[in-house]
């Protein structure tokens, strides 16, 4: 009898929260909106309230833009402050080929505790002239394959200070990356 008691509780606990909720209960997921030059990455279950362009954020997945207009929009990368919960295993190729990318927001909100592959992450996202990668939790990552690849002709700077772990499987080193062109220099600070 306690048993179905318990269970009674407990469901009435679950109806309770969806009437305070609104009766809206969405799954969080991981999506970006477009809007004008701007792509935000949000995790949260507000997707079908954004106003934008949206699109499918997925584990070791580019996002899928349109190929032709979409990337040559985006300017500017924003990481909401609801995507600091997200967990993704894989950044891969998320913003490859963004070549009008110019800043990345709140980098901060990436969480990159669980990500194991970060190839292709950056590729040939051009105009981006810096990155603090201060936040990044590198000691997962198996892979970092062409994360910054650019044409001969840019140059690229990315920056971190202790405390941070910027290389692969080593937790708590610090590195300055300088790309210039294809040919990077790594040094330990």
């Amino acid at each position: 009898m306690k048993n179905i008691e318990l269970q009674s509780f407990q469901l009435w606990l679950v109806l309770a929260g969806l009437i305070v909720a609104g009766g809206n209960v969405c799954a969080q997921e991981m999506y970006a909106v477009l809007e004008v030059n701007t792509l935000s990455l949000f995790y949260d279950g507000s997707r079908e309230s954004r106003e934008g362009k949206v699109f499918s954020v997925t584990d070791g997945h580019q996002i899928v833009l349109d190929r032709d207009n979409d990337l040559r929009q985006v300017e500017e990368l924003v990481f909401d402050a609801s995507f600091a919960t997200a967990r993704p295993v894989s950044t891969a190729y998320w913003f490859s080929e963004l070549k009008n990318l110019k800043s990345v927001q709140a980098i901060e909100n990436l969480n990159t505790s669980e990500v194991t592959d970060m190839s292709g992450m950056f590729y040939m996202c051009c105009r981006l002239p810096n990155l603090d990668v201060i936040h990044f939790e590198t000691g997962n990552v198996e892979s970092m394959t062409s994360m910054f690849k650019f044409p001969p002709s840019a140059s690229f700077m990315m920056w971190s200070r202790a405390p941070c772990s910027m290389s692969l499987k080593e937790p708590s080193r610090c590195m300055l990356l300088l790309v210039d062109g294809m040919n990077s220099q790594t040094s330990k600070s």
